[in-house]
């Protein structure tokens, strides 16, 4: 949950965008579900200092489920699927996270 409003529920494999813009707090935490049945809660945050122009624009949320993510690579207990961009032919549209 972020202070504009923005949740979502993610599960193994989906990816969430935030732009934080011009000012955002946020909490990540586990389910209510995971608190009570328990179980692993892993993920990893990566923070990208946007171009100037874009600092003022009001802040949104874009969650993107592993579903729509291509397959990129899977071999021997590695599984790549392609959150945004395109590699090797195959593309995922960046998400518009500036347009609010």
């Amino acid at each position: 949950m972020d202070s504009a409003g923005h949740e979502g529920l993610l599960r193994a494999g989906d990816v969430q965008w935030m732009f934080a813009g011009k000012g955002l707090l946020h909490s990540e935490g586990p389910s209510k579900a995971m608190l009570q049945s328990g179980g692993i809660h892993e993920f990893v945050q990566l923070w990208v200092n946007v171009p100037a122009k874009y600092k003022w624009h009001a802040p949104s949320y874009q969650p993107v489920t592993a579903d729509t993510m291509p397959l990129v690579l899977e071999q021997e207990g590695v599984f790549l699927q392609l959150a945004s961009g395109e590699m090797d032919g195959k593309n995922r549209a960046y998400p518009n996270i500036y347009a609010h």
